[in-house]
């Protein structure tokens, strides 16, 4: 893909090699994987690069560690961060509701105020993600886990809401933070 962005980058490359492993399902869009306690021996025959033991060791943990037993979206974005050496707090399951308001080296756009890029970690009322790409304005394409079903691949949002997400705003990497 190529977007310049390290996370975008990993996002995608992840979230494909995910669903070159793991089981198909067409669930909530075609190409997307399921990891969940029951197929997530999947992964471990991912060989994606950065730090992917640490990476396939959070993705488990997560996995084991959720309420029904499938991939979230916060525990996959932990694992995308871990991935290129740029850990995110240590709290996945409160991620969405923590990050809108102060995260370390990260600062925070409310919705409508800035425009949205690759590497940008989107936040909903009860999602969150990572911008792999910008396909046209006010789109973003997305590398996401869906907590409920644990599917694991891209779709395209629109910078507003939908799907009964409330979209909130975005963590974008703060560059003067070294």
């Amino acid at each position: 893909m190529g977007s310049g962005n390290a996370l975008a980058d990993y996002a995608h490359t992840l979230a494909k090699a995910i669903d070159a492993h793991c089981p198909a399902t067409n669930f909530p869009i075609r190409g997307y994987a399921i990891v969940s306690t029951s197929t997530q021996s999947c992964i471990d025959a991912i060989n994606s690069g950065n730090k992917i033991t640490d990476v396939i060791a959070w993705l488990h943990l997560n996995t084991n560690q959720a309420w029904n037993g499938k991939l979230q979206c916060a525990g996959f974005v932990q694992a995308l961060s871990l991935g290129i050496g740029k850990q995110l707090p240590n709290n996945p399951n409160s991620l969405q509701q923590d990050y809108g308001h102060n995260v370390s080296g990260y600062r925070w756009y409310a919705a409508g105020t800035q425009t949205i890029q690759p590497g940008d970690i989107p936040l909903w009322n009860t999602h969150i993600a990572v911008v792999v790409s910008i396909p046209s304005p006010g789109h973003f394409t997305v590398a996401e886990a869906n907590g409920g079903s644990g599917t694991v691949g891209e779709e395209t949002y629109i910078t507003g809401d939908e799907y009964g997400l409330h979209y909130l705003g975005f963590l974008r990497k703060d560059s003067s933070i070294l």
